[in-house]
């Protein structure tokens, strides 16, 4: 499981991967937790991880490339679902 430090507009966020797979109807995939600190990740270095991190379980799974669309959709689904869990979190700040 990947864990990295990533700088969101609300704050900063230790993010673990654990997506299953691309399917757009499974959201999430990741646990996350407030930090006061750390070497935090860009949003659009996060997001490149993001791609390379289901590439590679697709590839895994289904011994193919997945399309580009299908990568960019899931990558971006799972940063939106990650900012939606920042709001909703946002009280719960160290």
């Amino acid at each position: 499981m990947s864990e990295h430090i990533v700088k969101l507009p609300l704050g900063l966020v230790k993010i673990r991967l654990e997506r299953t797979g691309l399917n757009l109807a499974d959201r999430g995939g990741f646990e996350a937790e407030w930090v006061n600190k750390g070497l935090a990740l860009s949003e659009e270095s996060f997001l490149a991880i993001v791609k390379k991190y289901l590439k590679e379980l697709y590839l895994q799974q289904q011994y193919k490339e997945p399309s580009a669309i299908m990568l960019n959709l899931a990558a971006h689904q799972l940063l939106d679902d990650l900012k939606g869990w920042c709001k909703l979190n946002a009280t719960n700040q160290s």
